[in-house]
């Protein structure tokens, strides 16, 4: 209606008619409108206007969000890089809120993991020395030295048949890790990377040959260590065997498997990245943590298992602990001392004038530093204390440059000028300041000279008096 008014008052014009003004034009479209007018103007207004058209929406944005995810997850999948990029960028200029804000469950998590950890290092402590003394556990040490492994590794190749240390429950579609579980005597690196190479061993088998799209991996074979997987159509279960991999093992983590797609089948299916909601699942999947010891371990076991109650401290042990104790002090101290020595040195050569580290490095106990001197500064080797150079395998690279520093400046124009001693000299700024009494032969060839010294621009003589004879 608008449109055809104005088209009209064109027409007017055309034929040579008054042209009618805005005010007369927006009476005539109230006249012909009604009160509609009104309310199409003041919704033109509200849409032309991005301040209004937030305001007048914002009541219902949250609802509509509410509805579109129920609806699918296509909203998730919006928001979802929209909200990670905005959550690097949060972290990258400013980690201190995510800090503070992650640090009430980080603070429990960590002493909890701590106390877990001593906990079980002070209950194999007493063991851990009984075997020391033995002479099997010499016949151990002198396997691991002889074949570079570590002695806790020897000793668990001797003493089992084999030993599931840890499981891998992950999904299927994104390879993201939803669950892991590990031995108390197994080492574990990075459980999530893990889990994404897997993924990817599994990808590029598919991808670089001929097989069918359900089929993959079942067996990875690296040393005494083998990698058992088993796929399901939502997710994948692997487990680390160390030693012969027993019978049946293979089946069990297929049952397994199947036990979970039945439990979780939903929250497999519709995973949004919280491991958290498979926390349930850890009974069942520490189940396959399997481990048979030699016939010789396990009795030994048994037998100090049951008389553990009422076996007494083994002599041994406590004529050994005392300088196995002062071992351990006497070990601590000299890599403190080391460490002291090493700090003290480069401290001393950095504040020493004339003297700069360019580099200062340690590898495998030989400690090495490198740097530049000038030749009128104290020589790197006074400086270092020659009780630290004998206890502390350190050694010295030095070249010579020409330092600018105000201390060395002086020492050269000493050197070359020979000054007087009733003559004092100080460089501010630059500037090289002489006082007291001199020859005039001397003090003008200190005039010419002194400012042809790199880092003098100015030579103030204003207290420099001429010596009567």
């Amino acid at each position: 209606m608008a449109a055809a008014i104005d088209q009209m008052s064109e027409s007017a014009n055309e034929h040579g008619k008054a042209k009618l003004t805005d005010s007369e034009l927006a009476t005539l479209r109230r006249l012909l409108m009604g009160p509609d007018y009104e309310k199409l103007l003041k919704h033109k207004i509200t849409l032309e206007n991005p301040e209004l058209l937030a305001k007048h929406i914002s009541p219902v944005v949250s609802e509509a969000l509410k509805l579109r995810a129920k609806h699918d997850s296509s909203l998730q999948k919006t928001l979802n890089p929209i909200i990670t990029e905005a959550l690097l960028d949060s972290v990258s200029k400013d980690p201190k809120p995510i800090a503070d804000a992650l640090y009430p469950i980080m603070g429990p998590a960590i002493r909890k993991s701590i106390n877990a950890t001593m906990n079980q290092m002070m209950s194999n402590f007493n063991e851990l020395l009984e075997q020391s003394v033995s002479p099997k556990s010499w016949q151990w040490r002198f396997d691991a030295w002889r074949t570079g492994r570590s002695y806790a590794e020897v000793a668990l190749m001797n003493n089992v048949v084999f030993q599931v240390e840890q499981i891998f429950l992950i999904h299927s579609e994104t390879g993201l890790l939803l669950q892991h579980i590990l031995s108390d005597t197994a080492i574990s690196k990075d459980p999530d990377m893990v889990s994404g190479m897997l993924t990817a061993i599994q990808d590029f088998t598919r991808d670089s040959f001929e097989v069918d799209e359900n089929s993959g991996l079942s067996t990875l074979k690296l040393g005494d260590l083998t990698v058992l997987i088993e796929q399901g159509p939502s997710a994948t279960l692997a487990a680390v065997v160390r030693g012969t991999v027993p019978q049946g093992m293979q089946n069990l983590l297929s049952e397994t498997l199947e036990s979970i797609h039945q439990q979780v089948p939903q929250q497999l299916k519709h995973y949004d990245g919280d491991p958290e909601r498979f926390e349930q699942l850890q009974p069942i999947l520490a189940n396959c943590l399997r481990v048979k010891k030699k016939e010789g371990a396990s009795e030994n076991t048994k037998s100090n298992e049951s008389g553990k109650a009422v076996k007494k401290p083994n002599k041994i042990i406590w004529l050994l602990l005392p300088p196995l104790i002062l071992g351990l002090v006497y070990s601590l101290y000299n890599s403190h001392q080391t460490i002291k020595n090493w700090q003290d040195v480069q401290s001393k050569l950095s504040s020493e004038p004339g003297i700069i580290i360019t580099n200062a490095t340690e590898s495998d106990g030989q400690y090495r530093i490198s740097g530049l001197y000038d030749p009128l500064a104290k020589s790197p080797d006074s400086v270092v204390n020659s009780d630290i150079m004998s206890s502390l395998p350190l050694e010295l690279n030095f070249k010579p440059y020409l330092s600018l520093e105000p201390e060395i400046i002086l020492k050269r124009v000493h050197k070359s000028l020979l000054v007087p001693n009733t003559v004092k000299l100080r460089l501010v700024d630059n500037t090289l300041f002489a006082s007291g009494q001199a020859s005039s032969d001397w003090i003008k060839e200190f005039r010419l000279r002194a400012p042809l010294f790199e880092g003098v621009k100015v030579v103030n003589l204003n207290q420099l008096m001429i010596r009567s004879n």
